[in-house]
């Protein structure tokens, strides 16, 4: 088990360094900051997925359960396009987080119980 392992993230690296420097020409600065930023923020996305599963599973007593398998990601986005279409973009709700946070907040847990 740990050589698969092994041999995924030496795979994942190898990934990462080809899109990374594959079709650079004369090592273009621009190119490769942006594309850093990319393999970073899916680094950083990826460890908070998994996190958030994990947290998730634990809470629920249940190894298969995910987020995403309940729909609670659709579920987030359907919110947010009801947000914007109903209120519109150039509502200040829309924008602050604490109040986006609040109404997505409480429609999730009326559809979770529901």
């Amino acid at each position: 088990m740990r050589k698969k392992i092994l041999i995924l993230a030496f795979l994942t690296l190898i990934m990462a360094l080809v899109f990374v420097f594959a079709g650079l020409k004369d090592f273009d600065e621009y190119a490769l900051k942006n594309r850093f930023l990319q393999i970073a923020a899916i680094v950083i996305v990826a460890i908070c997925i998994a996190i958030s599963t994990v947290i998730f599973q634990t809470l629920c007593n249940n190894k298969i359960l995910t987020p995403a398998i309940i729909g609670l990601d659709s579920l987030y986005m359907l919110l947010q396009s009801a947000l914007v279409f109903s209120l519109g973009s150039a509502n200040l709700s829309v924008y602050r987080n604490d109040i986006n946070f609040l109404i997505t907040l409480a429609c999730m847990v009326v559809f979770s119980l529901g």
